[in-house]
């Protein structure tokens, strides 16, 4: 019984740790996201002006 609750223990660590791990890829997908719609518009503001 107590290897079983080692492996508990480490599932649960590796659990949090993915999940956090989404979280931190997530913030990083939608900064990225808004960074090329800023660029996307001023790409085509320029390309307005020409």
């Amino acid at each position: 019984m107590k290897t079983l609750k080692i492996y508990n223990v480490i599932a649960s660590i590796l659990i949090v740790l993915l999940v956090v791990w989404v979280v931190e890829l997530r913030k990083e997908l939608k900064e990225t996201e808004e960074l090329l719609d800023l660029c996307a518009e001023r790409f085509y503001e320029g390309a307005n002006t020409e």
